[in-house]
């Protein structure tokens, strides 16, 4: 069994607008790489009133912050892109 080096979610809203378009539906997206975990605000907003959604970009390093407490995405921009092409590139390869 070989080992993932990352870890991809999406989150969406609880009622697909078009099943053809789900980016529509999608709230977050979200890759785990290491300790860092990066979440890309989606197009669309929670449909139920206890969801939260993110409204930029957020970066958590989970060793120091397992909380995820402190958004460091504006202290670590090289962190931010590596992680956003670390997800392009295996979306694009499905």
């Amino acid at each position: 069994m070989t080992a993932r080096k990352s870890i991809f979610v999406e989150a969406y809203t609880h009622d697909i607008a078009d099943l053809a378009k789900p980016a529509a539906s999608r709230i977050a997206q979200v890759v785990l790489s290491g300790w860092s975990k990066l979440i890309i605000p989606g197009q669309a907003k929670p449909d139920r009133p206890f969801s939260t959604a993110p409204a930029s970009i957020e970066l958590f390093d989970l060793k120091s912050d397992p909380l995820e407490k402190t958004n460091i995405a504006a202290e670590r921009p090289d962190e931010v892109k590596r992680l956003q092409a670390i997800y392009d590139a295996a979306y694009k390869a499905n």
